[in-house]
Order: structure tokens, then sequence, then C-alpha cells
């Protein structure tokens, strides 16, 4: 179906398929080629691969690796993982983050309301869990006497796991409204003061190298963010080099005590704690896009 042979391949999104056909395609056209992997291959901690499997997928990342040009990551971790895993390759590997689309920032400005907002969207499912988190909040509304200044929303697909987890807890400050549409939990977003994250349960430090794109979603928002995460995760570092807290994943006192502080944010009004005025350009789709521009010129 090609007509004209390229100048050279990109393959992007999650590994598997999308790599496979660029390495029989770059095979076929002896042409140069940047891989794209956005999350872990052989290694991901996030799949039970059978042996046969696990030595499929083994056998594909080492062909991919060796025969690609440049491999692009979306992590620090990742490039950590990947060079020493393969530290012949090193050179190879460059960071490209997950980014936003700089069209989709609109300028929302803080509302000022009696009541502190914070919003999840996102899907609860495997190892991502509410548990702790509303743990964490029935702790903060025992001992702190202002669960009536805090708002609890959490929309997204839910598996009948994470159903039964949110069914334990009767909290008069906590509401779970369902899926939304995309638009929906855009505009839900945006009421937010703050917007939380949580992260898939990943017991091995090395293999905590996902960058969710879920951070970029809530940057556009301009919100503060909160992120539930495992100790030295990739989402730890970047909420770190944003300015924002993160909470061990198992943390319930911790948990507690933050959703005391931001109560305090809203009793002395600092509301300019909330507003996130810039959203930084290095996780711009158009910034990484000159510079996927200059890699591809550059192979």
């Amino acid at each position: 179906m090609i007509n004209n042979p390229p100048d050279i391949i990109y393959s992007r999104s999650y590994p598997l398929s999308s790599s496979v056909a660029a390495y029989k395609l770059v095979k076929y056209f002896k042409v140069p080629w940047v891989l794209h992997l956005s999350d872990p291959w052989e290694d991901s901690p996030l799949h039970q691969y059978s042996p046969k499997g696990k030595s499929y997928h083994k056998i594909w990342e080492n062909l991919c690796f060796n025969q690609a040009n440049a491999i692009c990551l979306t992590s620090q971790k990742s490039i950590e993982f990947y060079s020493k895993k393969y530290p012949k390759l090193a050179n190879k590997f460059q960071l490209f983050p997950n980014v936003f689309d700089p069209s989709e920032i609109k300028r929302n400005r803080y509302q000022i309301r009696d009541k502190l907002r914070i919003v999840y969207t996102g899907g609860l499912a495997g190892t991502r869990s509410p548990n702790t988190f509303l743990e964490g909040l029935q702790q903060f509304n025992k001992v702190s006497g202002m669960s009536n200044l805090l708002e609890v929303i959490f929309a997204g697909p839910c598996d009948r796991k994470m159903q039964a987890v949110i069914k334990k807890f009767n909290l008069s400050n906590f509401k779970y409204v369902g899926s939304l549409s995309l638009e929906e939990s855009i505009k839900l977003q945006r009421t937010a003061d703050i917007l939380l994250i949580i992260d898939s349960h990943i017991h091995s430090e090395e293999l905590s190298m996902y960058f969710p794109s879920k951070i970029l979603e809530y940057l556009i928002a301009q919100r503060r963010i909160v992120s539930l995460t495992t100790k030295n995760s990739s989402t730890a570092h970047i909420m770190s080099q944003l300015g924002f807290h993160s909470i061990d994943l198992e943390d319930v006192d911790e948990i507690a005590n933050h959703l005391g502080f931001l109560a305090d944010k809203l009793v002395s009004k600092s509301y300019s704690y909330f507003q996130i005025e810039n959203v930084p350009e290095e996780f711009s789709a158009s910034y990484n896009a000159n510079r996927l521009a200059e890699l591809l010129n550059n192979v």
C-alpha cells in the first residue's frame, strides 16, 4: 500500500503491535526508525504475562531496541531503567514526556466557595484503589471537626472490586458520580480546588516509571494537584518538579493531615494557593513537536 519508500519510520503509542509493525517496515524499506515507547514493554508491572508471553515480548523488545535509531521514553526513570538494561544502547534513549495541547488552555480563574472541593477523575481498577484515600478522609472527618469544609467528588469507570471498596464508606462529604464523558470530566475538573491523582500500586521502585497523562489534564485546569503514589515513582518526581505534593499510597495519617492542611488554607482565605498561573512549556505539544522535528532531521 506504500507506493513511495518513506524517508523515516516513526512509531508511537503503547508498544507491541505498533513497534512490531514498524520493525517489519524498517527491515523492508531499510530506512531510519524513531521508536516512541509510552509504557514499559517486557517489564510492565501492570501486565501478568505467562512465561511464554514474557519470552515473546523479550525477544521483540530486544529486536526493536537494537534496530531503532532513536528511542523516545516518557520519563527520566524510564531512561535510567532502560539504560541499565541495555547499556550499549544508552545513547539511543531520549526524553519525550507526555504532552498537553496549548490550544486547550482556557483561563480558569479561582472561584471562592465556602467548601474545598477535591476532585478525582479517572479509572479505579486493578491496584488503583480509593481505599487509602477514603480511610484518610474518614480519619480527617473524625478528628478535625472540619468535615463540613470538604467536598470530595470521584468520577470515572470503576470495577466491581473498587465499587465494593467505595460502598464500605459512608462519608457525608464524599460522592462517587460514576463515569462521565470527556467534556463532563473536564468541566468538573475546572470546578475543583484540588485535583487528585491515584496511582496504581507498583511494589517495585525501579518499575514505577509511568508518566500519568492525568497530570497534564489537571495542569490545563490550572488547579493545584495532589498525588497518591509510591515512593520515588515517576509521578512523585514529576510532581516535585512542578511544585506539587505527593503522599505515599499507604499513608493514611499523612492523607488525613494533608486534608487538614488544605482545610486550613481555605479557612485562612489563602485562595492563591489553589490557583496555578503558568503551565510549564516543557510539557507542551508544540514545544516537543519542535524537538521531535529536530530529532527526525538528525537521525
